[in-house]
């Protein structure tokens, strides 16, 4: 049998113990994007910087490089606004890309950044479009389902494309053989990682389990605005199974909708590298653009995979025979992370115009489902 505590014994302990992880894991963060920034100096140290201003400036179409950005977001968007089918009067697709537009500020210029933008994705949700925080979570649940195993997809097909290629520059790349089997096995680990994430959410306590991840994020403010709302994630998961449980059919069309998003990323690779004549096809980027994703997103404690993905970038480069490697992947990572930050300025401007702008409707109780 305890012993009873006497009233608020062990709570400064815990709370001092609290604070000490959260200061750690900042730390961490902190210590992995300095040592990313490191390692980009270091290699644009090596590159001819004015071979790299030549390059850019040779191409001046490369200032359209933020519409596939537009289209990823889109078809985001698109597919998200799917899953809110059987919710009522679902967001319009215009006020779900800005919602998503608005938290992709945060999720590309943070460290564990898509932790940070789905919680602001939440609050946008409710305070735009009046939606219960429950049934929030439950779109951006399976939408995470469908981003999995849509991405899931695209890796196994890059995995048949680019098999032969992938083993013949192994060497060159990783300095051994084997190559060609990462992609596929990457494949595997996504799709078995996306249909592990269905089962838990068809058959577990969702809402709890969310509900204590956000209250860990360090926002004293998102904290307590989701101890008032506690109770609105008491259906979230039926709200989950009908989201996912849909005819196969419909799951086909929002999977391609995600598959969208994979593919734009890949268009817009290709148009970069085109553009700064790096010589390589549809089927060579293809190849490798999945692998770096998942690098990307493997590198959470740096903000966007910066230095693991740009890194892996000019591996490629070199691996493939890109004439003068260093400097086409200096411009095409100026152009990349470039892209970023126009789309990290729009989203920042939109968070900062909706933090000023009372919730429309104010002081009347949302719908079900809200309204666009």
């Amino acid at each position: 049998m305890q012993l009873a505590e006497a009233p608020g014994a062990g709570r400064p302990a815990g709370a001092a113990g609290s604070r000490r992880r959260a200061w750690l894991r900042a730390s961490m963060r902190a210590a992995g994007s300095l040592a990313a920034i490191g390692l980009l100096a270091f290699l644009f140290r090596r590159a001819d910087l004015g071979r790299i201003r030549e390059l850019l400036a040779a191409a001046p179409w490369l200032l359209a490089t933020p519409v596939f950005y537009f289209g990823v977001l889109s078809c985001d968007a698109l597919g998200w606004r799917r899953l809110w089918k059987g919710a009522g009067r679902p967001p319009s697709w215009a006020r779900l890309l800005e919602i998503r537009t608005a938290a992709e500020g945060l999720g590309l210029s943070l460290p564990s950044g898509g932790v940070f933008a789905e919680g602001m994705a939440i609050y946008l949700l409710r305070k735009i479009c009046g939606i219960p925080t429950g049934l929030a979570v439950a779109s951006l649940a399976a939408r995470r389902f469908f981003i999995f195993f849509s991405f899931g997809l695209a890796l196994a097909a890059s995995a048949v494309a680019g098999h032969s290629l992938l083993t013949e520059i192994s060497p060159q790349v990783i300095g051994r053989g084997g190559l060609g089997w990462v992609v596929p096995a990457a494949a595997a680990f996504v799709l078995a990682a996306a249909f592990g994430l269905r089962a838990a959410l068809l058959g577990g306590d969702l809402a709890g389990r969310s509900l204590s991840g956000l209250r860990s994020l360090p926002i004293a403010g998102l904290r307590r605005w989701l101890a008032r709302r506690a109770d609105s994630f008491s259906a979230v998961d039926r709200q989950v199974e009908e989201a996912l449980a849909g005819r196969p059919g419909e799951a086909a069309l929002t999977t391609l909708c995600f598959l969208g998003i994979w593919l734009c990323e890949v268009c817009e690779t290709l148009f970069i590298l085109s553009l700064l004549d790096a010589g390589l096809g549809f089927r060579a980027v293809f190849s490798f653009e999945g692998l770096l994703t998942l690098a990307r997103g493997l590198a959470f404690f740096t903000p966007s995979g910066l230095g693991v993905q740009d890194l892996g970038y000019l591996a490629f480069l070199k691996g493939l025979g890109v004439e003068q490697a260093i400097n086409v992947w200096g411009a095409f990572v100026l152009v990349k992370r470039g892209k970023e930050i126009f789309w990290i300025i729009i989203g920042y401007l939109l968070l900062a115009r909706h933090a000023w702008r009372p919730s429309p409707g104010a002081g009347a109780a949302p719908g079900p489902a809200g309204t666009a």
